[in-house]
């Protein structure tokens, strides 16, 4: 596995200020460990802004707590990583029906968390 060594401060990281914003879909979003090229890296993805970050760059930042994301800056702890982008996750939070299956249901997003409700509910 290729991949770059990691600085000790998180404001060091490559890609918090890069240029839009934006790190690249197959990078990790601290250290640019490319994904496609290192199927052995571990992505995850953040359910809070979606960003992409290594499971040992979520291991390093969050150790001690909440930290910023080094894209986006939002506030993040380690439990709002996981495996499936936040895209994936397309089902009612009420009633559980899947959306993605489901085109006919009319999906609501909330304004004030992440919650996605079909219409009915």
């Amino acid at each position: 596995v290729v991949r770059p060594q990691l600085p000790g401060s998180p404001s060091s990281f490559p890609n918090l200020r890069q240029p839009g914003g934006r790190a690249a879909m197959s990078r990790c979003s601290a250290c640019e460990v490319d994904f496609k090229n290192n199927p052995d890296v571990r992505v995850l993805h953040s359910s809070v802004c979606d960003h992409r970050v290594c499971e040992p760059c979520v291991a390093l930042l969050f150790k001690s707590g909440p930290n910023k994301c080094p894209v986006c800056e939002r506030l993040l702890l380690t439990e709002d990583f996981g495996a499936e982008p936040r895209e994936a996750k397309q089902a009612c939070s009420a009633c559980q029906v899947d959306f993605l299956y489901n085109p006919a249901v009319r999906v609501l997003y909330s304004s004030v968390c992440d919650h996605r409700v079909c219409e009915p509910c």
